[in-house]
């Protein structure tokens, strides 16, 4: 079962990365084995092409082609193994003959490692050090392996650091969502990562609480609750404005709406069709669909996906 913390992370850093160049969650590391990179990322050099979030510290460490892996707790040091394996089969990969561009440009990457609790074993496996002209949290190796630490509890709070402190646990990711949720009115995409917000909490009140989260789920549900009220209020306020009696629906799915629709096409690998965008649009109007549509994007298999959208738009 996939951990509902790490794909929570992969759909944030998607959708925070997308405007600045090519973002690809569960990216294939080679074509011969069943290897996956959390994230792979390869950022445009002419700059973001559309209106993007400022994305702060998690921008400068992506200011290179890179890969990122997103951990709900501290890793152990055993996994640098498989780190390690990772990142140097993506760089080998990216030199075969007939790598399609974005893979080619990962020949130098670097795999950063993003860890909802500080990893003291792999920090002193890797020798990692702290990096002298950066905030707090961020960690560089002495030798020169291509693996970077973020320890995402030692970040501190702001603007800079607010995309990164998403991907914490405990009492500072929640005040990471409260931040975005008081921003939902400043941009689209704030609105959207509103979504993928609601939809994590939504899981782990059915699923299971995040590991040493358990006395916490009150004040999860607590929190869940203030973002669905926020979300229906912006239906009531759209609703009066535009006098349509389906505002209410509209505006507790628009952030939802406005999200599936982007990673549906980054899970499908392909821009839709126009009978698919015209049928997709339709669907999400209705809760339920959106619901499915959500379930989907988050199964391991995109087939599924590709089947139900062929469907709608027949």
């Amino acid at each position: 079962m996939h951990n509902p913390h790490e794909l929570c992370a992969r759909q944030i850093l998607e959708l925070a990365l997308s405007p600045y160049g090519f973002a690809q969650s569960e990216a294939p590391i080679t074509a011969i084995d069943d290897q996956f990179a959390d994230v792979a990322f390869v950022p445009t050099p002419s700059g973001p092409v559309e209106d993007p979030l400022p994305l702060g510290l998690l921008g400068r460490i992506a200011s290179r082609p890179c890969l990122m892996e997103p951990f709900s707790r501290a890793p152990p040091a055993k996994a640098l193994e498989t780190l390690l394996r990772k990142v140097l089969n993506a760089r080998h990969g990216a030199r075969a003959e007939g790598a399609p561009p974005h893979t080619q440009a990962l020949s130098e990457a670097t795999l950063w490692v993003l860890a909802a609790g500080r990893p003291n074993e792999l920090i002193a496996a890797t020798t990692l050090v702290p990096v002298t002209d950066e905030v707090p949290g961020v960690y560089a190796p002495v030798a020169q392996l291509p693996v970077g630490l973020v320890v995402i509890p030692e970040l501190p709070s702001g603007e800079d650091t607010l995309l990164l402190r998403l991907l914490g646990r405990g009492a500072e990711a929640r005040a990471a969502r409260e931040e975005v949720r008081r921003r939902q009115q400043e941009h689209p995409r704030w609105r959207a990562l509103g979504s993928v917000v609601i939809q994590y909490l939504r899981r782990i009140q059915v699923e299971a609480p995040p590991q040493g989260e358990e006395d916490d789920m009150d004040e999860i549900a607590e929190e869940a609750a203030r973002w669905e009220a926020a979300a229906e209020a912006r239906g009531v306020t759209r609703g009066r404005a535009e006098g349509r009696a389906e505002g209410r629906a509209e505006g507790r799915a628009e952030g939802r709406a406005l999200t599936l629709s982007h990673l549906i096409e980054r899970r499908v690998g392909r821009a839709l069709s126009d009978s698919e965008r015209g049928a997709l649009s339709a669907a999400l109007r209705d809760e339920a669909a959106c619901d499915r549509a959500e379930a989907l994007v988050l199964d391991p298999d995109p087939a599924a996906l590709s089947r139900w959208l062929s469907a709608l738009a027949q």
